[in-house]
């Protein structure tokens, strides 16, 4: 597996990963991710918030990148974070 960080996926601060879920979480895996994310060619994940529910989608093809390390990234842009704040 490459790590996280290495691959561009930065890890989420705990706090962030481990609260209380604020909506329902969905998790899809998608072929075509950037057709639903956009961002760069290595994309492999993104998160969608609307209406109560945050939508995680997840590429087919990960570039080495495990899936619980997209889907907590993920999951923490579903709890508020954003990758400017600081860690």
């Amino acid at each position: 597996m490459v790590p996280a960080e290495a691959a561009g996926v930065r890890e989420p601060p705990p706090e962030y990963v481990h609260s209380p879920w604020r909506l329902k979480v969905t998790v899809t895996r998608v072929g075509n991710i950037r057709a639903i994310c956009g961002g760069p060619r290595r994309t492999v994940g993104c998160a969608r918030k609307r209406r109560g529910v945050c939508n995680i989608y997840i590429a087919t093809r990960t570039f080495g990148i495990s899936i619980g390390q997209i889907r907590r990234h993920e999951l923490a842009h579903c709890n508020g974070w954003h990758h400017r704040d600081p860690y």
